[in-house]
Order: C-alpha cells, then sequence, then structure tokens
C-alpha cells in the first residue's frame, strides 16, 4: 500500500506542476505502463516507438528488422535468407498451424500446418535475433526480429560462398521423390508442410532440368 501511495504523491505533485492540465495520450499510457510494471514487480521499462526490448538480456535495442525487410534489402528471397539464419545458427525452424476455412465448408475451419522460424536461445542471448508478439484484427502473432547486431552478422555471411544447407538439399530430395512417385504439389505440400512456395521453386527447377 505504502508504495501505491508514494507513487500517487508523486503523480499527484507531478500534475500539480503543470498547473493541472490534463494529460496527453502519451502521458497517459506511459503512466498505465508504469503503473502495470509497479504492480506485476516487472522490471520490463517503458519503451519508446521503435525501442524492442530483450528479455532474455535485458537490453533494449532500435533498428531492428523483420526477416522479410532484410531480405528485400539483400536481393534475396526469405526462404534463402531463412536457410541462412539456420546456418549460422540464429533460427530454428519450428512447425506452427493457422485455423483457415474448409475449401468445401467455409463455414467450418481446419489447421493448416507450416514451418516458420524462431530465434535460437544463443541468438537471443547474443542479442543478435529475438521474437515479440504483436495483435492485429483480435488476433497475436509472434514475429521475428533482427537486431543491427544479426545483421551486419548476416550480411557478412551473404559476403562468402557458402554450401547450400543440408536441409535444403533434404527438401529437393524429397520433393523430387514425392514429384516421381506421381504426388501433386497439394500432396506434397499436405505431407512435408514444406511452404508452398519452396515447393512450386523446387518443382519448376526439376522441370526447366528435365
Amino acid at each position: 500500500m505504502n508504495r501505491y501511495s508514494s507513487w500517487i504523491a508523486a503523480v499527484r505533485s507531478e500534475a500539480e506542476s503543470r498547473g493541472g492540465k490534463a494529460w496527453t495520450k502519451g502521458m497517459l499510457s506511459a503512466a498505465k505502463a508504469e503503473a502495470k510494471a509497479a504492480r506485476e514487480g516487472s522490471k520490463r521499462p517503458v519503451l519508446r516507438p521503435g525501442e524492442i526490448f530483450n528479455p532474455v538480456t535485458g537490453e533494449i535495442v532500435t533498428g531492428c528488422v523483420t526477416i522479410g525487410g532484410l531480405a528485400v534489402s539483400l536481393g534475396v528471397t526469405t526462404d534463402c535468407l531463412t536457410d541462412e539464419m539456420e546456418r549460422l545458427g540464429m533460427v530454428d525452424r519450428v512447425l506452427d498451424y493457422r485455423e483457415v476455412p474448409m475449401i468445401c465448408e467455409p463455414a467450418f475451419r481446419k489447421p493448416r500446418y507450416f514451418h516458420t522460424p524462431a530465434p535460437t536461445k544463443n541468438a537471443t542471448e547474443q542479442g543478435l535475433a529475438l521474437s515479440i508478439k504483436a495483435k492485429r484484427d483480435y488476433r497475436t502473432y509472434t514475429i521475428l526480429l533482427i537486431t543491427p547486431q544479426g545483421q551486419d552478422a548476416i550480411r557478412t555471411a551473404f559476403r562468402k560462398p557458402v554450401e547450400p544447407p543440408k536441409r535444403t538439399i533434404r527438401n529437393k530430395e524429397v520433393i523430387a521423390r514425392l514429384h516421381n512417385a506421381g504426388r501433386s504439389p497439394a500432396q506434397i505440400v499436405s505431407l512435408t508442410a514444406i511452404p508452398k512456395r519452396t515447393v512450386f521453386r523446387y518443382l519448376r527447377a526439376i522441370r526447366q532440368a528435365a
């Protein structure tokens, strides 16, 4: 109780120093965040726009970008960038799903499985990448962000000639085997959970090489 009394007294004193003027939306949001942190005993700081808090290292970083944004700046696809980040030990591909309408019965929904990159523990501890939660259309999404330090490591790696990741080679072999067995692209995606774009890209390369 004493903690809240002192906080209320400090806020009242600040309001009086402003001449009793009403708070702006920004001031109100900051006060709510501060009160929530005090109530939950959290050490999470109040962040400014563009600042990201790393809960593992306790650092505040700026200048983070998504995989898509970095891929565009490097002139590569997101799949290619994800492969490279996996080779560097910055991400793991984890199986996830999303509820989508059924084609035959749009009123009903079914899970669509896919692989999505998630930062590894070492990458987060070293301040190379981290994930945050974001809400859109009443749904919560996990967004992978790459810090400036991680971006430098990736740009350096792209300047060096590297061998194709083992996962890429394995995916190509699996797709080719299923294709030769007469499986359709949709069946290959369903059986392997490999992204649809990746499946079609490899199938196009197989047809061109034939």
